[in-house]
């Protein structure tokens, strides 16, 4: 065998890497039912008494966003149902705002919390209060700055009911808040690799399952029986764990809970950032997290494989074409990279969180997501820790009860 003979190996084997990850995202995608689908029979309104819902939203200086997002959800068709607002140590208008909104909706709670306990994080020790607080048979945590179709409450008490779960995720669909085009996409296009990562790494097609260990949460939207969540360890086994959605999920699954995961493009979405530099200081806190486990040599590890299915095939590819003239192989990786996602994407543009042309920019998207990851762990390392919400938490202390590993 030739030197050229096993560059072409190395590029053929490279381009079968990125089909094989494509068609696990994909078959993990599939696997994710659309809300909208799987409710289509369920007897919605003819459920004499639905169970009381508690819908638990913290917040911290989201004076910009809250009052739209509470709007979505006092327009909801669910017969039963409260919400806790928690104004976590806001410097804007936060507190007034919810303070106004209680006053205008009866079923709308406000907390304030002018403390935070050592060595828990914001976020995490707002929904430990608001649970305490909470009366509903379902709980659902969300954040401030998510909208709901009127029917999306009674659709998932309803799936969750029908099908005896404990625990559901909704993925949301994620609009970019920018009015410039070239924002828009590029943030679509970051959007669009990390969902694929999401969807590769986090195996949704398994959650469902009883005897598989796999498990989910966003921020966006985990719903909770309540009398299973009380069988968890709890928040505080969270207090300082980062991506304590996916924890949620973690913590509902090894307790014994029945999970699920389902698609609510239509029934909920979300604004994200407004630009590419935005979005790059807001995964600051999490990639270092929960990617690299707050290790180097993880993210490194990690890092090197992302970066090995996007470059090494134009690497060894141009390498032939420098030694043969033959740019069949680089036209053949432009192909596979750039094209078969996005019309593979088609039939599903319904359902799809970002546009299916988008997918086509998964090489571009990774190209960001490297270094995004790369300066997460840079900039925790550098400051020995992270600020969040105002405080400040240090690395030692994040590793130290460090739940979830992704």
């Amino acid at each position: 065998m030739t030197f050229l003979d096993a560059l072409w190996i190395l590029v053929l084997l490279c381009i079968l890497a990125w089909l094989v990850f494509c068609t696990l995202v994909a078959w993990n995608g599939i696997s994710l039912y659309a809300l909208g689908d799987v409710t289509k029979e369920l007897p919605l309104t003819q459920i004499a008494e639905m169970p009381r819902l508690t819908v638990i939203i913290p917040a911290c200086n989201e004076a910009d966003t809250i009052e739209d997002a509470l709007q979505s959800l006092r327009q909801s068709t669910y017969p039963n149902l409260d919400i806790i607002l928690i104004n976590d140590r806001s410097t804007d208008e936060t507190g007034a705002i919810i303070n106004r909104l209680a006053r205008q909706d009866k079923r709308i709670f406000s907390f304030h919390v002018t403390e935070l306990p050592i060595d828990w994080l914001g976020k995490v020790h707002a929904l430990h209060l608001a649970t305490q607080y909470a009366k509903g048979d379902f709980l659902l945590y969300t954040d401030a700055d998510v909208h709901f179709h009127p029917d999306t409450l009674s659709r998932a008490v309803a799936y969750m009911q029908a099908h005896a779960l404990d625990h559901l995720t909704v993925l949301p669909e994620i609009r970019p808040s920018s009015s410039s085009v070239l924002s828009q996409n590029l943030v679509s296009i970051v959007i669009a690799g990390f969902a694929a990562l999401f969807l590769y790494g986090l195996r949704l097609r398994n959650v469902r399952k009883p005897d598989s260990t796999a498990f989910v949460g966003v921020g966006a939207f985990n719903m909770v029986r309540r009398s299973a969540f009380d069988k968890t360890r709890g928040w505080a086994w969270l207090k300082m764990e980062v991506i304590d959605d996916v924890g949620l999920g973690k913590m509902m699954k090894e307790s014994g809970g029945k999970s699920d995961a389902l698609n609510g493009v239509g029934f909920i979405h979300l604004e994200w950032y407004s630009d590419l530099l935005a979005l790059i200081r807001g995964f600051e806190k999490n990639f270092f997290a929960g990617i690299g486990q707050y290790s180097w040599k993880i993210l490194l590890w990690r890092t090197l494989q992302l970066a090995t299915l996007v470059f090494l095939p134009y690497l060894a590819a141009y390498w032939v074409f420098k030694i043969s003239g033959s740019a069949f192989l680089l036209g053949m990786i432009l192909i596979v990279h750039w094209i078969i996602p996005a019309v593979f994407a088609l039939p599903f543009r319904k359902i799809m969180p970002v546009k299916p042309y988008l997918l086509g920019f998964l090489p571009l998207g990774f190209v960001i997501i490297i270094g995004i990851m790369l300066r997460s762990a840079w900039v925790v390392t550098r400051k020995g820790g992270i600020y969040w919400r105002g405080t400040f938490y240090s690395l030692s202390s994040l590793r130290g009860e460090k739940r979830v590993t992704l």
